[in-house]
């Protein structure tokens, strides 16, 4: 496998809860779609966000990523014996953001995304480690005064 880019990603499942007023931590399980030419594949990863409220409409965010399951690679519409892994993935990002009613929060994240990806195939292994420009957008639900569920779309790559 020559490069392995990170498409897009969508968390499902993260919780945020806030440390302090101003900063907040979100933890969640996501489901990458990896490509790289005809290949394709879908690994796992643990990410966690680190944020920090500049103002009630922006924030700051620092993003850590690990790779928590393989991904069987598909090859145009036959599946072969090969795996994807995300090793880690960094990022920085700026988020605007606007509540729409007191529990429903719209954001916006720009920013720069590195990733480090490997995979086998045929019994031969390869790794790459490049970076982007990376945006998203997604909602948080306060379900509590200290915790939110979130869904969110990024593009890291």
């Amino acid at each position: 496998m020559k490069k392995l880019v990170l498409v897009a990603a969508v968390s499902l499942f993260s919780l945020a809860a806030q440390a302090q007023v101003k900063s907040y931590v979100e933890v969640g399980y996501t489901q990458l779609k990896a490509t790289s030419g005809s290949l394709k594949a879908t690994p796992g990863v643990l990410r966690g966000m680190f944020g920090y409220e500049l103002n009630p409409n922006m924030g700051f965010e620092a993003m850590v990523a690990f790779g928590v399951n393989d991904a069987v690679v598909q090859v145009g519409d036959q599946n072969t014996v090969a795996t994807a892994t995300i090793e880690n993935a960094f990022g920085l990002y700026l988020k605007p953001k606007a509540k729409l009613t007191p529990s429903l929060e719209v954001f916006g994240r720009l920013g720069y995304a590195n990733s480090k990806g490997s995979g086998t195939i045929n019994g031969l292994s390869a790794s790459d480690t490049d970076g982007s420009f990376s945006y998203g957008a997604g909602f948080n639900y306060a379900v509590s005064p200290g915790a939110s569920l979130n869904v969110d779309y990024m593009q890291y790559y």
